[in-house]
């Protein structure tokens, strides 16, 4: 089957088709009733009686309108019927370009199960003997724990922060306009940030509607956030406090902070980049 490019495209033919069975159906209709009966009146001559001349134009009508039909019945099943093939077609191819396979969710799932498992209690046939050591695990680790650590009231604290700085005020001088902007810095932090890396998935950003009329000022914040509160030793030790409360292993919760941070300051970087993809362009 052929594949359009557009769906639009799919319901212009459709309707194209639509209007030529109608242009169709009209000119039939109009040879059933005016073209025939003369005809037939002709062919049979003038011994036709009175009842079969008053039958004539209503019958061939009928006939010709009964074969149309059927005719147009095949013909809209067929070319409708592909036209809406091929747009639903669409959709789900682009639904599909959207969306992670299956098997890729299954396999992360396998994954951060074989990660939950200790080592003394994995036996050969798990499906993947992942050490907790891996990339892999350390990586489902720093989000666990960023998740744990990075709450509403920490989030709402360091938006607030870093707009103090960016805009240099006190708390006390901060109008509305600069109160619209630190509520903004909250949702992309407890939306956007939080969300896309508890499910290791981007959400599409430009949901988010901002209102500071300023698209600098959210990207200075930003910034301030990642360079500085992230890579501080509050943050750190916030992290490593949350770290260290579910393991005695000092190497191992040293280096899921440091993923943590990581992993913080890489989608910090994401949304910097899409937030002036979305607003400078």
């Amino acid at each position: 089957m052929a594949r359009l490019k557009d769906p639009d495209a799919a319901k212009q033919k459709a309707i194209s088709e639509m209007t030529g069975l109608i242009f169709k159906a009209l000119v039939a209709a109009f040879i059933a009733i005016y073209g025939l009966p003369p005809l037939l009146e002709s062919a049979l001559g003038n011994d036709t009686n009175d009842a079969l001349k008053i039958a004539l134009p209503p019958l061939s009508s009928l006939f010709i309108s009964l074969f149309f039909m059927w005719h147009s019945s095949d013909s809209i099943k067929n070319k409708v019927g592909t036209a809406i093939d091929e747009a639903v077609q669409q959709k789900l191819e682009q639904y599909r370009d959207h969306q992670p396979e299956v098997s890729q969710i299954l396999e992360l799932s396998r994954k951060e199960y074989a990660c939950t498992i200790p080592q003394k209690n994995r036996n050969s046939s798990s499906d993947q003997a992942i050490g907790r050591d891996s990339s892999f695990c350390r990586r489902q680790a720093a989000r666990d724990v960023i998740m744990q650590s990075f709450n509403s009231r920490l989030l709402y604290a360091i938006a607030l922060k870093s707009v103090k700085e960016v805009t240099g005020k006190r708390t006390q001088q901060l109008k509305q306009i600069d109160k619209d902007l630190y509520g903004d810095i909250y949702v992309y932090l407890k939306g956007w940030l939080m969300t896309s890396i508890k499910y290791s998935y981007l959400m599409p950003l430009d949901r988010i509607e901002p209102r500071y009329p300023s698209h600098h000022a959210y990207i200075d914040a930003f910034r301030l956030i990642k360079d500085k509160y992230i890579r501080g030793s509050k943050v750190s030790e916030i992290i490593h406090d949350s770290v260290k409360a579910n393991s005695d292993d000092e190497r191992y919760y040293e280096a899921i902070t440091q993923e943590a941070k990581k992993l913080l300051d890489e989608h910090l970087q994401l949304l910097i980049d899409e937030l002036g993809r979305l607003h400078f362009r």
